[in-house]
């Protein structure tokens, strides 16, 4: 059989679906000999390749790899030495690739030029891959705006979106109240883009994650047509930061003692994201002085949708 994943990075197996069908018909005998047109071809990470082939090796009967590039056989004792370091310079190229072509942008964005992997809910792409308004999406990204300065909270405003039935940036039937602050607050709106609030970690990890100083970022104004007037932007985030301060102000700090449960602390992750969940307990001061007490099990995530549970 033939196993090709198109498009897929050979830096990690996470992704490749017909590797790990391979892999996993090899497991099942339906396999004595891979051919592969090389060692890169196979893998791009050496810590991949090794553990797989070692995986090959010790099946019953045990398969073979041929790299025909390089010639080379896995289960040839001579072809070990050289396996490992034909793998471990074709990983080091896949890294000096992805650094340039990392390099390339952050040098582009510098000059104000940035090419967004991904076009922001309400536009959509131009010819030449420029941000155009999408009438449609504009409109309700209008409304989300008019619910929020007419005095609903973010709940409320994903309650109506939801009820209308409105579309979602990712086509779910329901709105998500992270979704809801992320239109309110994203400099996207105001026609601005900020570039690398994110990045991927390393070149073999690919795991996106929040920019917190590893990388500069880049504040590219008027990069596109505008859905918010800057003005009203300015106010509805005076508007959050007000709101912020008087949900702080209403909060206690509970009484430190022994009570607080302990057992699964940090021993428990989000499914949707793989944040680590913890147990949180706070005071709320409502109107007329009363006082609620809330126990939940929550994770701090500006991505996921499960932030309490």
């Amino acid at each position: 059989g033939i196993y090709m994943d198109e498009g897929k990075s050979g830096t990690t197996t996470k992704g490749r679906s017909e590797f790990k069908r391979m892999i996993n018909d090899c497991r099942e005998g339906k396999i004595d000999l891979i051919i592969t047109k090389s060692i890169s071809r196979f893998a791009r990470n050496t810590v991949d390749t090794l553990k797989h082939l070692k995986f090959l090796k010790e099946l019953n009967p045990p398969v073979n790899v041929w790299f025909e590039r390089e010639n080379l056989f896995s289960l040839n004792e001579k072809s070990g030495i050289l396996i490992k370091l034909l793998s471990a310079i074709g990983q080091e190229e896949s890294v000096n690739i992805s650094e340039s072509i990392a390099w390339g942008k952050r040098s582009l964005a510098q000059r104000g030029i940035v090419r967004p992997a991904k076009v922001g809910y309400g536009y959509m792409y131009g010819d030449n891959k420029q941000w155009l308004i999408n009438k449609e999406e504009a409109k309700i990204v209008h409304l989300i705006y008019d619910l929020f300065e007419s005095g609903k909270n973010y709940h409320q405003i994903r309650d109506i979106l939801t009820e209308r039935k409105s579309p979602t940036p990712g086509g779910q039937k329901h709105w998500c109240v992270s979704t809801i602050i992320r239109i309110l607050t994203a400099e996207e709106y105001r026609g601005n883009y900020i570039y690398q609030k994110t990045h991927t970690g390393t070149a073999l990890e690919k795991k996106r994650m929040i920019n917190k100083g590893q990388l500069p970022m880049y504040y590219v104004e008027h990069h596109h047509e505008a859905i918010i007037e800057s003005e009203r932007w300015e106010k509805v985030q005076d508007k959050i930061k007000t709101a912020q301060i008087e949900r702080q102000n209403n909060v206690e700090e509970y009484p430190e003692d022994s009570g607080k449960n302990e057992v699964f602390s940090k021993r428990l992750y989000c499914s949707k994201c793989g944040g680590v969940v913890g147990y949180s307990r706070a005071i709320y001061r409502q109107k007329f002085s009363l006082l609620s007490k809330k126990n939940i099990w929550n994770h701090k995530s500006n991505f996921c949708e499960y932030m309490h549970l």
